[in-house]
């Protein structure tokens, strides 16, 4: 596996201030972003960076149908 980045890190650390901020679980935060736990804290430990539309998501706080 590939060392994680330096965005991918501050990413992960933004995702999980963010979890605080808002009161929300990490599995609520990938619901909101429409995507799995296991994407979810692929994306919070820098293995993988988010997608435009889990970020737009997370912003506009959308829940997934």
């Amino acid at each position: 596996m590939n060392e994680p980045k330096e965005f991918d890190i501050i990413i992960g650390e933004r995702l999980q201030t963010l979890e605080e901020f808002l009161g929300l679980k990490p599995k609520e935060m990938a619901n909101i972003g429409g995507c799995s736990r296991a994407t979810y804290y692929r994306y919070r430990k820098g293995e993988s960076e988010p997608t435009i539309s889990f970020l737009y998501k997370i912003l506009k706080n959308e829940k997934k149908n």
